[in-house]
């Protein structure tokens, strides 16, 4: 089951694979490194701790970046994550006020010489699609080398079953693309 913060819970298919991954910890979480798309991506996961929440990560996001992308050292992990899908739509006009850009929505829009008609920006809308399923998160082929072991490790493990940040970044920059949370993976 994936634990719901409200204490309820419900029943996801779950994605399972045992692979070489970034793992690190922090205050408050721990992350997963992913290859997403077609290999130039990473989708990051950052699981706040029993005594954490979403909201306390996002807020704190940005020192918590800054740790993430300095750590590159993979180590075998068994991950499972909940398969999920996130659809957003915003209408970006009151954002683009806000950062000074009044002029192309006023009546002094500056648009005259386009047209012979009046001209207007009515709407600036934003829409994400965010999937992530097994292709979605596929890791690449690794190569490995057998050791005898005298003693039996334990086994990393990465279960994501309740609440979880995420970030989808470009792999060489580290650059940010997308963030969100996922509260409930059924929506």
């Amino acid at each position: 089951p994936f634990y719901l913060t409200d204490g309820g819970s419900v029943e996801v298919k779950m994605m399972q694979q045992k692979a070489d991954f970034v793992l690190s910890h922090g205050e408050g979480y721990s992350a997963l490194r992913l290859p997403y798309g077609d290999g130039t991506f990473n989708m990051t996961v950052i699981l706040p701790s029993e005594a954490s929440s979403n909201d306390e990560l996002i807020n704190n996001l940005g020192g918590i970046w800054k740790e993430l992308i300095k750590d590159s050292h993979k180590v075998e992990v068994n991950v499972s994550l909940p398969r999920f899908k996130l659809e957003c739509d915003y209408e970006l006009i009151p954002a683009l006020q806000s950062l000074g850009m009044k002029l192309a929505f006023s009546d002094d829009r500056g648009f005259e010489n386009i047209g012979a008609g009046g001209l207007i920006i009515s709407e600036v809308l934003h829409k994400t699609f965010i999937e992530v399923d097994e292709r979605g998160t596929e890791a690449a082929a690794v190569t490995s080398i057998g050791f005898e072991l005298t003693s039996m490790p334990q086994e990393l493990e990465f279960r994501v079953d309740r609440p979880f940040v995420f970030v989808i970044s470009e792999k060489r920059t580290g650059a940010i693309l997308f963030s969100g949370k996922v509260e409930n993976p059924l929506g």
